[in-house]
């Protein structure tokens, strides 16, 4: 296909405020991209949230009236994984079908909210097809703090389903590669960007009407975390260089695609073949108090805690004032330890805690302890001891009641104190730990095993004892503990998983 250096200009419309007790601002904001988009005789593509659109739909109107092109861009900016193919479907077709109304045309593309079409949520692309799309503009291929596809192609192509994909065009900066749009667009000089835009078929601009905005007040948005602050750099700048990079601007994005002709090539993901499909996202995810959010979801429950002797280590946890069993047992309606440690289920016992000697996994022996099924199973730190973590887990199922929770904790593979140890040419593990793991290994195990994630979330392990090597640890926690508030609460050391049977379903 041949390629074309000149570049649409598309716009996300979408409402960017704190919260509903604060006046909307993208009214006025498109209101006066359009004035600017008249003077300079560009027409684009504006992809608009669809309750925007119910909300006000004068602003769609004149819109389309000024001779710009109207996608959609979800009917209320869910990211696509947070979408199932039903729910999708529901809010692409009422967001499709409103549009159409308003505009009296065709709806022909989706934009998938914060370009969050991944190799995880592929699927969507049949729905889309099937809502009546003819493209796509969702994928950024490349890797992203947020979403990104490395390993997409850079060019338009096609989905088996027929859908076609026009990705984010990127310029390669040496260093990374990042896409024509918001924040990049602000801080990366037009120059810079010209220069180093990788070739592509239809290339294009994304804004949103705050980009533009240079008397917002500034607030914490949350999905950029502690990156927010680059959200208002760069906007009274931003007119300036797009007036240079749409000197020659390309009409409106459904304009471009019927000129693509029948030679776009096909991508199936699953017969891509490459190391990139390897890499995978990360969910989002807070770094928290293990035991405060533990006890949280134990409180008012039922709960079975399994291995909660934590023998070899009860001594320091008693020392700390750490044993979570204690913890668990303040909070929780009822609350049973199941333990293979014969003297720790006894002192337990003794201590007035409701304890049994009994494999988890043998429902027989379970059902003679009396031990009824409970509302919350908690595996603290249990599975990286296990030989076969998966008979293990297929032997928890009939502790769940209906409606129950999984609760799983253990050391993350990828934590940060492993890789500063191995600069030292160490490792930190518990003495018993034979497997190690990572989000995905641990959540793909959960999925072969009937399990259903729900929320994950991430822990930095306190530092109980003293000495100069403690002293470096909790330098090292402290790091995990900053890294988590900047957006990357995956390079702390623990990891907990909430999960439900979908045996029981």
């Amino acid at each position: 296909m041949p390629t074309d250096r000149r570049l649409t200009f598309t716009l996300d419309v979408e409402d960017h405020r704190p919260g509903p007790d604060v006046a909307a601002r993208y009214p006025d904001q498109v209101d006066d991209i359009l004035d600017r988009l008249a003077e300079l005789g560009v027409r684009g593509t504006f992809f608009v949230v669809g309750n925007l659109a119910e909300t006000d739909p004068d602003l769609i109107r004149r819109i389309a009236d000024a001779g710009h092109e109207v996608g959609l861009h979800d009917w209320d900016h869910t990211q696509l994984d947070g979408h199932d193919a039903d729910s999708l479907r529901k809010s692409a077709t009422r967001g499709r079908e409103l549009l159409g109304e308003l505009t009296g045309g065709d709806i022909a593309g989706y934009r998938a909210a914060t370009f969050s079409l991944t190799a995880d949520t592929v699927w969507a692309t049949d729905v889309l097809a099937e809502v009546g799309f003819t493209y796509s503009s969702s994928v950024l291929p490349a890797a992203n703090p947020l979403y990104g596809y490395p390993g997409a192609p850079s060019h338009a192509f096609c989905w088996p389903s027929g859908l076609l994909e026009l990705p984010a065009p990127l310029a390669d900066l040496r260093a990374t590669r990042v896409p024509l749009g918001g924040t990049y667009l602000r801080l990366v000089p037009a120059g810079l960007l010209e220069r180093r835009l990788l070739s592509t078929d239809v290339g294009f601009v994304y804004c949103h009407p705050y980009d533009f905005d240079t008397e917002e007040p500034f607030w914490w948005e949350p999905v950029a975390g502690a990156m927010a602050p680059l959200l208002w750099v760069g906007r009274a700048g931003l007119w300036r260089k797009l007036t240079r990079l749409l000197a020659d601007a390309a009409p409106p994005l459904a304009e471009r695609v019927a000129s693509l002709g029948p030679e776009v090539p096909v991508f199936e993901p699953a017969a891509a073949g490459t190391q990139l499909d390897m890499v995978h996202e990360l969910p989002r995810a807070r770094c928290v108090d293990r035991a405060a959010y533990l006890v949280e979801l134990a409180r008012d429950r039922r709960v079975i805690h399994i291995g909660f002797v934590d023998e070899g280590y009860r001594s320091m946890q008693d020392r700390s004032g750490a044993w979570l069993h204690e913890h668990l047992a303040a909070g929780a309606r009822a609350l049973v330890g199941l333990d293979l440690d014969v003297e720790g289920v006894a002192a337990a016992r003794v201590a007035g805690y409701d304890a049994h000697v009994v494999d988890c996994r043998d429902e027989a022996a379970v059902a003679a302890a009396g031990v009824e099924p409970a509302d919350l199973v908690i595996a603290g730190e249990v599975i990286e001891h296990l030989d076969a973590p998966g008979p293990f887990l297929d032997g928890l199922h009939h502790l769940l009641a209906p409606g129950g929770r999984l609760v799983i904790t253990t050391p993350n593979a990828a934590g940060l104190f492993n890789t500063v140890a191995a600069l030292m040419n160490r490792e930190v593990n518990h003495p018993d730990h034979v497997v190690g793991f990572t989000w995905r290994t641990l959540t793909r195990l959960l999925a072969d095993h009937d399990f259903e994630v729900e929320e994950s979330a991430t822990f930095v392990p306190a530092v109980k004892e003293g000495g100069a090597l403690a002293t470096g640890a909790r330098g090292v926690t402290a790091i995990e503990r900053l890294a988590a508030r900047a957006g990357r609460p995956f390079l702390a050391d623990g990891m907990i998983v909430v999960c439900r049977s979908v045996r029981l379903s």
